[in-house]
């Protein structure tokens, strides 16, 4: 049987980036000890080619280990990399398991009102960094193949599946070896989006 419940996504920009089923995690990547900071990640991120109006990411500093990361989808009227007519802010750690970097993305505001975010869970979602630079290049895990690795059970890790989302509710250590174990298993991952200065 199904469980049926809503969750708060951690970030839009995977629904309209990476158009893909999402997967999440009730539980953080993140602990003291693998969590670093990287300041070429800090800027305005923009879709390579785009000429007027485009969807943005922007990293800023929290404090010593973390960012905070705002989405920017332009309104059609507005003129390019000036006004936005939308923003999403989440929470974000970069996070080192062996030679692999990850985005724990955790959402800050959130576009409900009280009564029904009480009916909401906020969630972590995970993204594989595979390059920082001139450009970001990142990847989301395939929930399709995440799915399937379930259902031959080749794959134990706690979870509940509710509508097109796939929510992890395995502890953190858990979810850090099975990131480990699937970080170079180019199945694993959606394929990657690609952003710039």
């Amino acid at each position: 049987m199904r469980n049926s419940f809503k969750i708060l996504p951690s970030c839009i920009l995977l629904a309209i980036l990476l158009n893909a089923c999402i997967v999440s995690s009730i539980h953080p990547l993140w602990t003291k000890e693998n969590r670093i900071f990287n300041k070429a990640l800090i800027g305005k991120w923009y879709e390579p080619d785009c000429k007027e109006l485009c969807t943005s990411l922007s990293f800023k500093p929290s404090g010593d280990t973390a960012y905070i990361m705002r989405l920017f989808i332009p309104d059609g009227d507005i003129p390019y990399k000036t006004h936005m007519a939308f923003a999403d802010s989440s929470l974000v750690t970069l996070v080192k398991l062996g030679k692999n970097l990850f985005l724990d993305i955790f959402p800050m505001d959130q576009d409900v009102s009280s009564i029904l975010y009480n009916h909401y869970i906020p969630v972590h979602t995970f993204l594989k960094v595979k390059k920082i630079g001139t450009e970001i290049e990142l990847q989301q895990l395939n929930a399709e193949r995440l799915e399937t690795l379930f259902g031959q059970k080749r794959v134990r890790l706690s979870h509940e599946i509710s509508d097109d989302h796939t929510i992890l509710t395995a502890s953190t250590k858990q979810l850090i070896r099975f990131m480990e174990k699937y970080a170079n298993d180019p199945e694993a991952f959606e394929e990657p989006i690609n952003l710039v200065r």
